[in-house]
């Protein structure tokens, strides 16, 4: 599980091959950004950050380059616009609250990975 900026940089320190890697936004966010959760500016929109979206995309890139599958988890995840952004950053599983579950799938569904990319 990926939820702070330090966990990110121990990635080397994992075990060889895990199985899937799971990054939980909720708490990424609050420790990159230093944000107090309970804050209005501590939205699941704020996993956009550019900051935040890095972090994603190096974990993603690494996990893929030894062949293990990332999920996100989090209230980014159920966000139909930060969601087509994790699909862009080939985020392999979005987990997603039920009752957000059919807007997020809508959005991804309409989404090509070229379009998804370029966000």
């Amino acid at each position: 599980m990926i939820e702070t900026p330090q966990r990110q940089r121990a990635r080397p320190r994992l075990p060889p091959s895990p199985i899937f890697l799971s990054i939980g936004t909720n708490d990424l966010v609050q420790y990159t950004l230093g944000l107090d959760r309970e804050q209005p500016a501590a939205s699941a929109a704020t996993a956009a950050d550019p900051i935040v979206l890095q972090l994603i995309a190096q974990v993603v890139a690494a996990a893929h380059a030894a062949g293990t599958t990332v999920e996100v988890c989090g209230e980014a995840a159920g966000e139909a616009e930060v969601a087509a952004l994790l699909v862009g950053l080939d985020v392999d599983e979005l987990s997603v609250a039920p009752a957000r579950l059919d807007e997020v799938r809508e959005v991804v569904r309409l989404l090509s990975m070229p379009d998804a990319a370029d966000r």
